[in-house]
């Protein structure tokens, strides 16, 4: 009895064992069979890594660790080549760069071991950044091996940051402040020691020119604006960099700043006001808003200098303009031919570039009556009425004349500044008549050693000569000028008239449009209608143009 029942224990056993070792070949038949369908292999020949953490220390954002294994399972050892992120949804990838160990001849991992790989920056684009460039975001961390698979990781990168919420850089308030706005959304206190801005200064501790100053707590959540005292002007482009006692640095761009431009369009030494000069400043199109002066500044050869001051309030110029300042009372009769460096000042706080300019020469010489010059019915001589203007300083003898290919040598004067001699100089100059000739003057200065200048004047000399003759004829209330138009038998050529204007103090009376050509020594009448007729004495010109470019005009009284 005891026998039979041991035999039947033994047969469940050996039953049990068959069992479970036929349900495993089948349980190992059925889920292979999937894998199988879909083409996996499973590797027999490369390593596979796993990274199994990914280290974010919010209190160290100059590095991050990445762990990775090499199973034991794997076939072989692993060279580790290079890391990289991209942000979740994202397809660019950044490349880490600065490892430890460096990873640029490939670092191996041996089967079975691990691997922390130390990882200080990630580059984006130009720029290398911290891991907090991605503060917040989920990320995909990638290793690339030489001879295994990539290994990734999904992580989320703790949020600590600082942004930088406005720069506030405003021309028309000034180029020697602006203020710049942090805000701390992280989630840990950040103290700013150092604020960075490209091409304009750095705030540094204790620095007077921050305020507030630094270093600066900032608690999550809460925003600082910082007000920074140095000039901005002429910074297209800038960076703000802000760096922190925890190590961090963030980096904001600014791609065009505003601005404001001005320049000094000419300097102006008036021969006749030598007691002021005026200055033309221009603020170009590009600016974003008015300019205003404040000061304008003269530096002579000397080293003196001579400042005019100028109300910011009313001394604006709008972009797109330009505006004359009156630098008075300012002297400058006797600081002759020499340069005068002239830069203006601007409420904005900036400087024009400086402008060179030159007071005129101690002598000017001025030909009056050019029109008389050269006559033709005289045209064996010249007849030249000199002025030495009242602003020259010095009197003249004029020694040389030369026109025509001739010298006359013989002395003239002398001539005293504000006084004026007519020369009349034979020579015959009709062979050139309608031709362009250089009249030059030499002369010496009085009560100056020995020197001279010279002095060349342009001259069209006449080929025609028209004479007018106007007489009023009045009918009613209204009269017509019957207009007589000559031309001279000295003319060398005929003319073609082709319009006639007449005209009163105030303003265009009438105007006769035609074509009609005079011969030399003939003459045509021309009946105008001037208007009603004039109850008093007055003056009238008259104004002659020809086809071929010749103007001509008198003068004439009409007396009721």
């Amino acid at each position: 009895m005891l026998e039979r029942k041991g035999i039947s224990w033994l047969w469940l056993v050996v039953l049990m064992l068959v069992s479970a070792i036929i349900g495993g070949v089948l349980a190992y038949m059925f889920t292979i069979s999937y894998y199988v369908s879909i083409e996996y292999r499973i590797p027999r020949k490369e390593p596979t890594l796993v990274i199994t953490d990914v280290i974010f220390d919010i209190y160290d954002p100059k590095s991050f660790m990445v762990c990775v294994l090499n199973p034991s399972y794997s076939p072989s050892n692993a060279t580790v080549t290079s890391i990289a992120l991209n942000v979740k949804g994202e397809s660019e990838l950044y490349d880490v760069v600065g490892t430890s160990p460096s990873l640029e001849n490939g670092t191996v991992v041996r089967k079975g071991e691990f691997l922390n790989i130390t990882c200080s920056s990630i580059k984006i684009g130009n720029l290398t950044v911290q891991w907090n460039a991605f503060a917040g975001k989920t990320v995909i961390v990638h290793v690339f091996a030489l001879n295994a698979s990539a290994a990734n990781k999904e992580v989320v990168v703790p949020f600590v940051k600082l942004d930088v919420k406005e720069a506030n850089f405003d021309p028309e308030i000034g180029f020697q402040n602006f203020s710049i706005t942090i805000e701390n959304p992280s989630i840990i206190n950040l103290t700013i020691k150092e604020v960075l801005v490209t091409g304009v200064g750095e705030f540094i501790i204790d620095d007077e020119r921050i305020s507030p100053k630094l270093p600066y707590t900032l608690s999550p959540g809460k925003t600082v604006t910082f007000t920074c005292s140095a000039s901005w002007y002429g910074v297209a482009s800038t960076i703000v960099e802000v760096y922190t006692d925890e190590g961090y640095i963030i980096r904001h761009p600014i791609e065009e700043l505003p601005t404001l431009f001005a320049y000094i369009k000419n300097v102006t030494f008036n021969i006749n006001m030598t007691s002021r000069c005026q200055v033309a400043i221009e603020n170009p199109p590009e600016s974003v808003g008015y300019v205003n002066v404040t000061e304008i500044v003269f530096s002579f050869e000397n080293e003196s200098k001579r400042i005019f001051s100028f109300d910011p309030r009313e001394s604006g110029i709008a972009p797109n303009s330009s505006r004359i300042f009156v630098c008075e009372p300012f002297v400058w009769k006797y600081y002759r031919n020499k340069n005068v460096t002239v830069i203006a000042c601007m409420h904005q706080g900036f400087n024009t570039t400086s402008y060179i300019a030159r007071t005129p020469q101690p002598v000017i010489l001025k030909i009056l009556e050019k029109e008389k010059a050269f006559d033709l019915e005289q045209s064996s001589i010249v007849k030249l009425n000199i002025l030495n203007h009242n602003s020259s300083i010095y009197a003249v003898n004029i020694t040389e004349i030369s026109l025509l290919g001739q010298r006359i040598t013989e002395t003239y004067g002398p001539v005293q500044p504000g006084e004026n001699k007519t020369l009349q100089i034979g020579v015959d100059w009709s062979a050139q008549a309608g031709n362009n000739v250089t009249v030059k003057l030499t002369v010496v200065l009085l009560n100056e050693t020995v020197k001279t200048m010279e002095f060349e004047f342009q001259f069209l000399l006449p080929a025609v000569k028209l004479q007018i003759e106007v007489s009023p004829l009045t009918t009613g209330e209204t009269m017509y000028l019957n207009i007589t138009i000559t031309n001279s038998l000295s003319s060398v050529q005929p003319v073609t008239i082709s319009k006639i204007i007449v005209s009163n103090n105030t303003s265009e009376i009438t105007t006769s449009s035609f074509i009609h050509e005079i011969s030399v020594g003939k003459s045509i009448w021309v009946l105008l209608t001037y208007g009603k007729s004039p109850t008093e004495e007055t003056n009238i010109t008259i104004m002659v143009y020809t086809v071929e470019g010749f103007t001509f005009h008198w003068k004439e009284t009409i007396v009721p």
